[in-house]
């Protein structure tokens, strides 16, 4: 095999990895509020919390009957289209059906298309050595097929406007521009669309170097600068950097209180300083102060959302949130040291981990109850999964603990 082809399946297996990392940072839905005076029991799609076992049909319409109040976890979020039918039977507009449904479709195809991929990325450059095309190809047809499962499954669940690979369009891109007049926002929207085109037609007829390549990019940007600067008062053209920053997302992090003013400073420090670096933390913590800095990077953590979601919806009660997350961090701090423990045979560590599993399933029972404990569990799965699940032996490396 000729070495294009080697470093396309390379890319292609490093697009998938920056994928599961860009969904992990992409926010759940949130449903909307529904109708009062909803009863949950005659809208489809609808379930009361799930009955103990051995409880007959007729007892399970009875309990459903007798449902007062509504909850969000009563929803069966397993069951799709019943899901769609009970959101639209409880008044939730059309659009909002669509951002609460669209991301559990995308999530269920995304797991499938990340155990497809594990072996290959895990043993990619054993493939590579050996010589072994034959199983990329086969991934090739499998995500092929999951791809078009995916998106039959939403065109037979939205209709045709849903589009599981549509781009952000330019009418999104508006509601960056909101601080501006209608005429500048037309202005900046058009000159936005004449520098996405100059770009495309630059990548699409660029025959030189990767060095030639980022400079001719860095050209095209600087223009486009220039011409937003003569559209644009210094002010206006400020607060567009800063809509506009690739830390632009922090504007909508939940679970810390930040004014416009600490906002705009953090984007402007993370934009001069470089990420992760010590010069970006100590003049973030010298903003905020250390307590409102550890507040600050928690929420800026997939989990703690979620966690934060799950909270809000279950109505839990104050400061649950926070408890959830310290009892999950020092579980998974737990549960990596007894991975690391070579003392212990595979035996032993899985009996270990699933003890401690058991042990915070049981303490997040304590803070939610037990239809917020089934809740969490079907919203952390794939933490759970990764936390506590004991790692696989290196085919290529020493054996791990005792035999």
């Amino acid at each position: 095999m000729n070495r294009s082809r080697w470093l396309l399946l390379s890319l292609t297996l490093n697009g998938l990895l920056l994928f599961a990392v860009a969904w992990r940072w992409q926010p759940a839905p949130v449903p909307s509020a529904p109708a009062d005076g909803v009863n949950p029991s005659i809208a489809t799609g609808i379930r009361p919390e799930e009955p103990a076992r051995g409880e007959s049909t007729v007892q399970v319409a009875a309990m459903a009957g007798e449902v007062s109040a509504f909850h969000w976890s009563q929803f069966d979020l397993n069951d799709w289209p019943a899901y769609r039918d009970g959101l639209r039977g409880i008044g939730c507009p059309e659009r909002t059906v669509r951002e609460i449904l669209e991301p559990l479709v995308r999530r269920s195809y995304y797991e499938q298309t990340r155990a497809a991929t594990a072996p290959y990325v895990s043993h990619f450059w054993e493939l590579l050595s050996a010589g072994d095309t034959n199983g990329f190809e086969s991934l090739k047809t499998v995500l092929k097929s999951l791809s078009a499962e995916k998106h039959e499954i939403l065109k037979n669940l939205l209709g045709d406007g849903s589009s599981p690979d549509a781009e952000p369009t330019i009418a999104s891109k508006e509601d960056q521009l909101v601080f501006l007049s209608a005429a500048l926002q037309e202005r900046v929207v058009a000159s936005q669309v004449r520098h996405q085109e100059r770009l495309q037609e630059f990548s699409r007829d660029f025959k030189g170097n990767e060095k030639e390549r980022n400079k001719g990019i860095r050209s095209l940007n600087q223009e486009f600068d220039k011409e937003l600067a003569g559209l644009l008062s210094p002010e206006e053209l400020a607060e567009f950097r800063l809509r506009n920053s690739r830390f632009a997302g922090l504007r909508e992090l939940e679970g810390v209180e930040l004014s416009e003013t600490e906002l705009a400073e953090i984007i402007r420090i993370k934009e001069r300083e470089k990420q992760g670096s010590p010069a970006e933390a100590r003049e973030v913590e010298k903003l905020l102060g250390p307590d409102r800095l550890a507040d600050f990077e928690r929420a800026q953590q997939p989990v703690y959302q979620e966690l934060l979601r799950l909270s809000e919806r279950l109505n839990a009660p104050p400061g649950a949130t926070g408890e959830l997350w310290t009892e999950q961090q020092r579980a998974e701090q737990q549960a990596l040291a007894l991975k690391k423990d070579s003392q212990l045979n595979d035996v032993d560590r899985a009996a270990k981990l699933a003890s401690q599993r058991e042990s915070l399933r049981a303490r997040v029972g304590q803070v939610l109850g037990a239809g917020g404990q089934a809740a969490w569990d079907r919203q952390q799965a794939g933490w759970l999964k990764q936390a506590f699940q004991v790692p696989e032996e290196n085919p290529l490396g020493p054996p791990s603990g005792n035999p």
